[in-house]
C-alpha cells in the first residue's frame, strides 16, 4: 500500500486487490471510510494483495502495470512505460479533509483519440457507448433500472466508483477530449 496526504489534508491511499485490480481511495482527518455498497454486503471488502512491489510513491504489478501516486495527476497509471490514464488537474479527490464539509469529489479524465468507454449497466438504452453522453447514474423508473457504477476503456483499464451516491458523467459531451465524473458528499473511492 502506497499513500499521498496533499497540501490541504486530504489523503490518497492506493493499494493492490488481486494481481490486475487496484484500489485507490480518499481519506481526510477522519481516516478512511467503508462504502455503502461495503457496509451492506454488495462488495466484498478484499485483502490486500500479496507479491506486488512497492517503489516509493509507486505499485509495480507483475503484468508491466504501475500505478504512482503523485502531485500534479494525483495519480497516474502506466503500463510498460505508456500511460493508460492520468487524471486531469481539475480533478478533486474531496474538496475538504472532513466528512461533514465534504462535498464531493470531481474525477476528470483525457480521452484519447479514438477512445471509447462502455458500461454503467441499463442505464439508458438509446446507445452502448458512453462517449457522447452527459448524464447522472440513478434509479429512475421506468428508464433507469440497474445502475452499475463501473465503466471500461477500450485502451486496457477501467473504473468502480465504490459509492451509492448519484454519479453524474459526461464522457465528451462538453469536450471531446475530456470525460468527467462527479459525486456530491463523497470522498473518491
Amino acid at each position: 500500500m502506497i499513500e499521498y496526504r496533499t497540501p490541504d489534508g486530504i489523503s490518497l491511499r492506493a493499494e493492490v486487490l488481486e494481481p490486475n485490480i487496484i484500489r485507490i481511495q480518499a481519506g481526510g482527518f477522519d481516516g478512511y471510510q467503508p462504502s455503502l455498497l461495503e457496509r451492506y454486503g454488495l462488495v466484498n471488502a478484499l485483502e490486500a494483495a500479496t507479491g506486488t512491489q512497492e517503489s516509493g510513491p509507486a505499485i509495480l504489478l507483475p503484468d508491466g502495470t504501475a500505478l504512482t501516486l503523485e502531485d500534479g495527476p494525483l495519480f497516474k497509471l502506466t503500463r510498460d512505460d505508456a500511460d493508460l490514464v492520468a487524471p486531469l488537474a481539475s480533478t478533486k479527490v474531496a474538496t475538504a479533509p472532513t466528512l461533514h464539509r465534504n462535498q464531493g469529489f470531481q474525477l476528470d479524465l483525457p480521452l484519447a483519440r479514438g477512445e471509447k468507454l462502455i458500461g454503467f449497466g441499463d442505464h439508458q438504452r438509446q446507445q452502448f457507448l458512453l462517449n457522447g453522453l452527459r448524464d447522472s447514474l440513478w434509479i429512475q423508473y421506468p428508464v433507469k433500472h440497474v445502475p452499475v457504477p463501473f465503466f471500461m476503456s477500450n485502451r486496457g483499464y477501467g473504473i468502480f466508483f465504490n459509492t451509492t451516491r448519484r454519479l453524474y458523467f459526461d464522457v465528451g459531451a462538453s469536450d471531446l477530449d475530456i470525460a468527467k465524473f462527479a459525486v456530491q458528499n463523497a470522498f473518491l473511492d
